[in-house]
């Protein structure tokens, strides 16, 4: 949402949804794996067997080794993979988000309280990646700051990716440089201004007295 100040205020849970967008190419890799060295080590299980039946030599047994490599390292991948999002759903974070112009702010809430604040400038996003549901700043090749785009307007949205990209196909808004003061602070710091200035013409008069 657009605040008062003129930023872009969003808020994101760290469920399981997001988990698996943010690592679905990891995912993808680990299925593959599983897919290649699987179908390697039926085929070469086959010809090695074959082969000691047959008495002929060959190299089966070499590519049955590796492609058994390959199966078993898709299948750890996996499994890491799915212990890393179960550990992150049920830490119960939240991150709250607020976007201006030149840097954003994140804040971690732990069951409730907050953890930690920090502050990143534009340019200290190394990559910004979209996908379906999701838009991902990341601070460093590991770290992802994640937004929901169900959280965000169309023009939100094409803010956000005009910022950390150029690809930008609909109006966007303009983000406030820095946090705005309220009305009421202006009026008290003008009102204080003028008791001051009032206060120093008073002592004046009484020194020239």
């Amino acid at each position: 949402m657009i605040t008062e100040n003129g930023s872009i205020k969003t808020v994101a849970s760290l469920n399981e949804k997001m988990q698996k967008e943010l690592m679905r190419e990891t995912y993808m890799m680990s299925l593959f794996c599983i897919i290649v060295g699987a179908t390697g080590v039926s085929i070469f299980l086959a010809l090695s067997i074959l082969s000691s039946i047959l008495e002929f030599e060959g190299l089966y047994f070499t590519f049955l080794i590796l492609f058994a490599v390959i199966l078993v390292y898709g299948i750890v991948l996996t499994v890491l993979l799915n212990k890393t999002v179960k550990t992150a759903v049920n830490a119960n974070k939240e991150y709250t988000y607020e976007f201006f112009k030149d840097y954003f702010t994140a804040t971690e809430t732990l069951n409730g309280e907050i953890v930690t604040t920090a502050k990143f400038y534009n340019n200290q996003v190394v990559k910004f990646k979209e996908t379906k549901n999701y838009l991902f700043f990341y601070v460093n090749t590991v770290a992802a700051c994640p937004v929901a785009k169900s959280e965000l307007t169309k023009p939100e949205i094409e803010t956000l990716k005009c910022n950390f990209s150029r690809n930008v196909k609909r109006g966007i808004v303009n983000l406030a440089a820095a946090p705005v003061p309220d009305a009421d602070t202006e009026v008290k710091t003008q009102e204080k201004s003028e008791n001051s200035d009032s206060q120093i013409n008073e002592n004046q008069i009484d020194d020239l007295k």
